[in-house]
């Protein structure tokens, strides 16, 4: 998990339909009793998409920090074999497996990342006015455009870079400064774009700030880590 799926999150959630049948935004207590129920299948959702998402990566950090120790560390040159090294115990077979599980664990990674940085793309390009469409068929061809050139841009950056490990820690520094960006966003949304009666309680008001400013210290940190 990192600052990207953050945003990908209310994207997907409502591409899939959340909240759809709430209507249209109107200060009645129908409208708000409505929205109130969504709201509570929305907590659910984060909560257990939290605990999911916790154990996965976890689970990454503890083989990663196991099978890495005391090595001597990952280069652009030497990166596919420097990182089979932890499927050494299986013998022959190990590179085999790793080999296996990158391609399926990065092709869904790329898939996913491209899907969802298109309709960042698209959402950018109107917001900044750089495109402007007037229908929904419109918005539609500019998010399959947008579908095609975000991984023909990695591939060319890739290509012309060809240095992998140097462009994780780009992408690392990139996500730890967006970190304190989207903690702010929280709070803005929470008191200035937020109805009264869909406010949040003291108890989860609480819970925000804990969660911001952890983010934010997260994220400051990361970036030093990764400039020192």
């Amino acid at each position: 998990m990192g600052a990207s799926e953050l945003i990908y999150y209310p994207y997907w959630c409502l591409e899939k339909g959340y909240a759809r049948n709430v209507g249209t935004p109107n200060p009645t207590n129908v409208w708000y009793k409505r929205t109130q129920g969504w709201l509570r299948v929305m907590r659910i959702d984060a909560c257990v998409s939290m605990v999911i998402y916790t154990g996965a990566t976890v689970a990454f950090f503890l083989l990663g920090a196991a099978l890495l120790h005391g090595a001597s560390g990952v280069s652009n040159d030497t990166m596919i074999a420097d990182l089979s090294k932890m499927y050494a115990p299986l013998g022959k077979a190990g590179l085999t497996v790793f080999l296996l599980g990158a391609f399926v664990v990065l092709f869904s990674t790329m898939v996913t990342a491209s899907a969802s940085n298109a309709r960042l793309l698209a959402d950018g390009l109107v917001l900044f006015q750089l495109k402007k469409p007037r229908s929904e068929k419109e918005r539609t061809k500019l998010l399959s455009q947008c579908c095609i050139a975000v991984p023909m841009v990695c591939a060319g950056v890739y290509l012309f870079v060809g240095a992998p490990v140097s462009l994780v820690l780009v992408g690392g520094v990139a996500q730890a400064l967006m970190l304190p960006f989207l903690a702010g966003a929280a709070l803005y949304f929470r008191y200035k774009q937020t109805d009264k009666p869909l406010q949040p309680g003291k108890v989860w008001t609480a819970l925000l700030w804990v969660s911001a400013l952890a983010m934010a210290a997260v994220g400051l940190f990361q970036f030093y880590q990764k400039l020192t």
